[in-house]
């Protein structure tokens, strides 16, 4: 497997923006992986897979970083860092997500509260 350093370059790319640092440092320390059989967040190597399967329907500047179970994403947006909700149940021209948190340390609040 690539190092993390190579993944995270690859998600980047791909998804065409520079990841948070809260959010860099807590995949660093965590890091989630494919068998955690946990919904959200996605472990770093199921980043880029993800974001290459979805990047033509999610709004632009964002990276899949999860998902509820039920085919909906979390989003991560590169402009503020903030969390959004996008439902795969919509039109293909409404990119319209739903704010969770203003950012990722406050998305894992919810986690750990066990609202997510």
């Amino acid at each position: 497997m690539a190092d993390f350093d190579e993944i995270i370059s690859r998600a980047e790319q791909t998804a065409g923006g520079i990841l948070p640092k809260e959010y860099l440092e807590w995949l660093r320390l965590h890091r989630p992986s494919d068998d955690d059989h946990r919904q959200t967040p996605f472990s770093i190597g199921e980043l880029v897979e993800t974001q290459r399967t979805v990047q033509d329907v999610i709004p632009p500047g964002t990276l899949a970083i999860g998902n509820d179970g039920y085919g909906n994403l979390v989003l991560l947006r590169f402009v503020d860092g903030s969390i959004e909700w996008w439902s795969h149940e919509r039109n293909e021209a409404n990119h319209k997500t739903k704010s969770i948190r203003p950012s990722f340390p406050e998305y894992l609040e919810l986690i750990a509260q066990g609202e997510v």
